[in-house]
């Protein structure tokens, strides 16, 4: 526990040792939070924060990553000598570069060695709002990376976005990249209105074979020439949303036939 602040744990992973990683975000140092933090002076401000523990429940270490803005924590994975965690950035400084917007988040992509040396990062998104929320190493050691989007630009190249040029509002967003990290293929899938995911909304049934999960706000199913992804009826409360499950097929990155929840 840090000062006042509040701090947060996303994701726990033991590894062949043992010991257990925690991993989410800090708005505070102090207390037990002894690391390199980045603080703001616009008071508005966390880093990714992550602890490795002993069997006894010791801090063998810790560290923050990140800049003067909000950064928060969501997903770790093992990976060689280190971890590789997931989450977004607001920053474009410290510990973040390459941010795609101004002011708004991207999703933030980490690796660490096994003492919590920062190795590499990069961010992906657009010009408005992505949050990272869960990644998964493919077979040619590249990553997928789920979260959702805002955005219609950079790295985002297609939105289901107001014809009357008003904006977008999320819809969930699937990242493939090599093991550079360059994009090799991206996609959104929703409607008109809101589509949310969270940590753990995927499961992994094959490689590149995956069951997601998705909620989205009631709406028409075509509207000014924007169509819905999920072709079926959500559960009959207004101005409410539904869950949603489709299947992302490995060999043709494609939607399959979406089933609804009853």
């Amino acid at each position: 526990m840090g000062n006042s602040q509040e701090n947060k744990v996303a994701d726990l992973l033991i590894t062949d040792e043992g010991k257990l990683m925690v991993f989410g975000e800090t708005e505070s140092t102090g207390g037990m939070i002894e690391c390199n933090f980045h603080p703001s002076s616009t008071g508005y401000y966390r880093d990714y924060w992550i602890t490795e523990l002993d069997n006894q429940g010791e801090i063998i270490w810790q560290e923050c990553y990140g800049g003067t803005h909000h950064e928060q924590g969501n997903d770790i994975i093992a990976e060689g000598n280190g971890y590789t965690l997931l989450g977004f950035a607001y920053s474009n400084d410290g510990d973040v570069s390459g941010n795609n917007g101004w002011d708004n988040n991207d999703f933030w992509l980490i690796h660490i060695d096994e003492t919590g040396n920062l190795e590499w990062q990069n961010c992906f998104g657009g010009s408005e709002s992505e949050s990272g929320y869960q990644i998964f190493k493919t077979e040619d050691n590249g990553y997928m990376l789920l979260g959702i989007t805002s955005s219609d630009d950079g790295d985002v190249t297609h939105n289901h976005c107001w014809p009357s040029g008003s904006g977008c509002n999320y819809d969930p967003w699937i990242v493939v990249t090599d093991s550079n990290r360059n994009i090799l293929w991206e996609n959104t899938y929703g409607g008109l209105q809101n589509g949310t995911m969270t940590r753990n909304s995927a499961v992994q049934i094959g490689e590149m074979d995956f069951i997601i999960t998705s909620a989205k706000y009631d709406e028409y199913e075509e509207y000014g020439g924007v169509t819905s992804d999920f072709d079926c009826t959500p559960y009959p409360i207004e101005n409410e949303y539904s869950a949603y499950i489709f299947r992302l097929i490995s060999d043709k990155y494609s939607i399959s036939e979406p089933l609804i929840i009853e």
